[in-house]
């Protein structure tokens, strides 16, 4: 097992045999993306023997480090066997013990989850909805939606409701996703983290989709994607400027259609809890399910690699936080 940091001038050669047939995140625009938006660095472990990869982010602050991993490993561009990877993420934590390469792994990305979990690990069932998209003509997509959301489509296309795709809906697609997070409390990335992904990663890795109501815009997504899948990771809606209520719906599935022309085999809609714990959150996993997709179930986990600095690091946070509790991740919730 190998340890390679991107930025460094030796880690482009070892993984030359990545293309567009593997996920956007093994990319090396990817990784000059997240060198661009600045706040961690990307980094991969590398089975030499068959070519395995994990690409993760590693973080960085103070006497601090901390690992993220962003999709789990895969070789020829598909994801290893429920077996394979829990003897490739074993070596890893052997690894990292070895070489101190971090304090601990946090839960990973939404897109990060594993088919299979290390050992001695906190963790919580998670997945995603995606559906194959060069096995299903386009009728046939729209035939796997549920009934709700297949007249919610065929409403929004009798309204008039038109999908538009491309950068230059970006500042629609930003407000709307702005507006949404906002009104539910929850953080907003800010624009700089999307154009970084515009800056090195081409169209057809990273774009927006707009559904428009009388050039009102009304929903929008932003995705990553490559010819493997597209993962539709930031979305944002506002029903205020129109009772249109399929319209959503309809972008999802005239965006399907588009990738599927495309070439792209999977649309992943980027995660979903599993045995979800907050009744607030069942709208999500119903809306995610209504398109059709089949559930692709792993874990979320993390683990302390350095029991010492990550109870120091806790420490100190509760000290920052003058006492107030420590925000819990989804795996702290769904295990509360």
């Amino acid at each position: 097992m190998k340890f390679i940091v991107y930025s460094r001038e030796d880690s482009v050669q070892p993984l030359s045999f990545v293309n567009q047939s593997w996920p956007v995140f093994f990319l090396p625009e990817y990784a000059q993306s997240i060198e661009k938006i600045g706040m961690e660095s990307m980094v991969y472990f590398l089975d030499e023997t068959n070519q395995s990869v994990m690409p993760c982010k590693l973080y960085r602050k103070n006497i601090f480090s901390s690992l993220q991993i962003i999709c789990a490993p895969h070789k020829n561009g598909k994801e290893l066997s429920i077996n394979d990877q829990e003897l490739f993420l074993n070596e890893v934590i052997k690894l990292c013990k070895k070489d101190s390469i971090a304090d601990r792994f946090l839960q990973a990305e939404p897109t990060g989850y594993t088919l299979a979990k290390p050992k001695q690990t906190q963790h919580c069932a998670f997945g995603t909805y995606r559906t194959a998209l060069q096995t299903l003509s386009e009728e046939e997509i729209l035939n796997s939606f549920k009934t709700r959301f297949k007249q919610g489509v065929a409403a929004s296309l009798r309204m008039g409701a038109q999908s538009k795709f491309g950068r230059e809906h970006f500042n629609d697609f930003y407000t709307l996703y702005q507006n949404t997070m906002s009104k539910a409390g929850m953080p907003v990335d800010p624009a700089y983290y999307f154009k970084a992904y515009f800056e090195f990663l081409a169209e057809e890795n990273a774009n927006v989709a707009v559904v428009y109501e009388n050039n009102d815009p009304i929903g929008g997504v932003f995705y990553l994607s490559s010819g493997h899948s597209a993962y539709i990771t930031h979305a944002g809606s506002d029903n205020s400027v129109s009772k249109n209520y399929g319209a959503v719906k309809q972008l999802h599935y005239e965006l399907m259609c588009r990738l599927k022309s495309k070439g792209v085999q999977y649309y992943d809609f980027a995660g979903v809890r599993v045995d979800n714990k907050n009744p607030k959150l069942d709208g999500i996993f119903r809306f995610k399910a209504g398109f059709g997709g089949d559930l692709h179930q792993g874990y979320l986990w993390k683990q302390n690699i350095s029991n010492f600095k990550t109870n120091l690091h806790a420490a100190l946070l509760r000290i920052k936080l003058l006492g107030k509790e420590i925000p819990k991740d989804i795996i702290d919730q769904q295990n509360a």
